[in-house]
């Protein structure tokens, strides 16, 4: 397996192009498999972000979430646009 960071926009392109996507990029099973990589994906996010905040909360932490950023995760089945959860700490005013 291939891992490379992409660092640019014309790197993506040519990495997409190298992999074929166009052909049959919206075939049934390249829209489920990314559909369900990106459910996975976001759950484990979630789950970890439940128990550190559970386990902060234990101490005392002063954090709370913060919403979602969105990442793209370029894939053999796509790019899967991710929602990343955040946390923040609470500032003393």
């Amino acid at each position: 397996m291939r891992r490379t960071v992409i660092e640019s926009l014309p790197q993506a392109w040519e990495i997409i192009k190298e992999m074929r996507l166009s052909e049959d990029y919206e075939s049934d099973y390249r829209v489920a498999g990314r559909q369900s990589l990106r459910q996975i994906i976001e759950s484990r996010m979630k789950d970890r972000i439940d128990n550190y905040m559970e386990e902060i909360g234990r101490y005392d932490g002063e954090e709370r979430r913060n919403g979602y950023f969105s990442r793209h995760l370029l894939t053999d089945l796509g790019d899967i646009e991710l929602s990343i959860p955040r946390t923040r700490k609470i500032s003393a005013v």
